[in-house]
């Protein structure tokens, strides 16, 4: 009786073609374009996002394999790129992470899918770009079965004058002065059927950044809060906030802070409640999200960042699933 030998498992994080050829379909292009468009996502969100086109969870799992592994692609390379710094917090029993590697960013380009100008995608700071990766996908996903339409950075960008998420601001503290722009984690926006458009901007937050610093030109959630205070407000009753002429938009706009521990975030929000003279903020919202503490785990489709209501200093909670 002949012995059935089974291959060896391929190593999680190193590379190891067989000379297979792959060739991505409709299914993998569109894993392409979201990984493009919120940053290193884990299997489970992109089968997600393709669960029609999908015979099985196990079917996805060979194919990232495959895109992973094989450079023999009609564009000369492997087509995703696991990031290796999840090895030291993710264990092999959850969900590889993954993100494009410069195959899929040239096939995007191939197909028209984003401008033959874009730079290569940045690779630094995985963990903080995970944690906005999956708050956003999430957000996308949620909007989907919600039956809403959920609009990404890189489209709504299309209408800011500068193009550009960086804002460049001047704010004044205590005496101090700071004209360091304000960069925020993502950008998009929801449209509520006919009944409107909002727009957010978010902060994903593990608690990296201390609440205060005696330097503006620190980061710290003081600066933070001056800054969308400056961005969000209108400088008189008849003159639209800043936000409306670097982003090139009319609509409404809500900044969403995620961070990882209930105590970080109430810190946060008496700040708020502080710097706005006990008034606080209606515009400034607030989530817990301890997956993206120290021991990070890969979460599952975050699908209450949109479901359930968000917190606000000073102000009652907020559905922002509805307008």
């Amino acid at each position: 009786m002949d012995t059935i030998v089974k291959p060896s498992r391929r190593p999680r994080y190193r590379r190891c073609p067989t000379g297979k050829r792959v060739t991505p379909d409709e299914r993998e292009i569109i894993w392409f374009q979201k990984l493009w468009e919120h940053g290193p996502l884990p299997r489970k969100y992109l089968y997600a996002y393709t669960e029609h086109l999908t015979p099985s969870p196990g079917v996805v799992k060979n194919r990232l394999g495959d895109l992973y592994h094989e450079d023999n692609t009609p564009h000369g390379g492997a087509y995703l790129e696991r990031p290796t710094q999840q090895n030291s917090v993710i264990t092999k029993y959850q969900d590889a992470v993954y993100e494009d590697d410069a195959a899929a960013e040239l096939l995007l380009k191939d197909r028209g899918l984003i401008p033959h100008t874009s730079f290569p995608s940045k690779k630094t700071n995985y963990h903080h770009r995970f944690m906005a990766a999956c708050i956003t996908s999430s957000i996308e996903l949620a909007c989907r079965d919600a039956g809403l339409k959920f609009t990404s950075s890189d489209e709504l960008l299309k209408r800011a004058p500068t193009g550009e998420l960086k804002v460049p601001l001047t704010i004044a503290h205590g005496g101090h002065i700071s004209t360091t722009p304000l960069i925020p984690d993502a950008y998009f926006g929801i449209r509520y059927g006919d009944q409107g458009v909002r727009t957010f901007l978010l902060e994903a937050d593990r608690e990296n950044e201390p609440i205060t610093r005696s330097n503006l030109d620190q980061t710290s959630y003081l600066r933070k809060i001056l800054q969308y205070q400056k961005l969000l407000t209108r400088p008189a009753r008849d003159t639209p906030a800043p936000y409306h002429a670097h982003f090139g938009i009319k609509s409404g706009m809500l900044v969403l802070t995620v961070t990882t521990s209930y105590a970080h975030m109430e810190h946060i929000m008496a700040k708020v409640v502080e710097l706005t003279g006990g008034r606080g903020s209606p515009y400034l919202l607030f989530k817990v999200c301890p997956n993206f503490a120290d021991r990070l785990v890969v979460p599952p489709i975050l699908s209450e960042l949109l479901t359930t209501p968000w917190r606000r200093a000073g102000h009652a909670d907020i559905d922002i699933s509805k307008t």
